[in-house]
């Protein structure tokens, strides 16, 4: 009879043990879940990441195609420039021809 006694005993203590264990094992894993959520609170996805930067690469080509469309118009400005020379200088011949025909 003595032996099980300590039979149940040592169960007992196996059980003690286990919850123990047990226990420790829960905590890791809610330790574990917190530190996952923070993680993801923290790191970005590659997909999200991706998404942006294909947002960003976007942005900067339409900012490159508005800085050429105004370089561009800029030198079509220049080039006109004595064409409207020209057409000033024909009013201003009209105007004294019209003026010397007055006289």
């Amino acid at each position: 009879m003595g032996n099980e006694l300590t039979d149940v005993e040592r169960i007992v203590r196996l059980e003690t043990k286990l919850d123990t264990e047990l226990a420790a094992i829960k905590e890791a894993l809610y330790d574990l879940k917190k530190m996952m959520l923070v993680r993801d609170d923290i790191h970005v996805t590659k997909d999200l990441l991706q998404s942006e930067l294909k947002l960003r690469d976007e942005k900067i080509e339409g900012l490159h195609r508005g800085l050429n469309e105004i370089r561009d118009n800029s030198k079509s400005n220049k080039q006109l420039a004595p064409a409207w020379g020209q057409v000033i200088l024909a009013v201003v011949a009209v105007g004294v021809a019209v003026l010397a025909l007055w006289k």
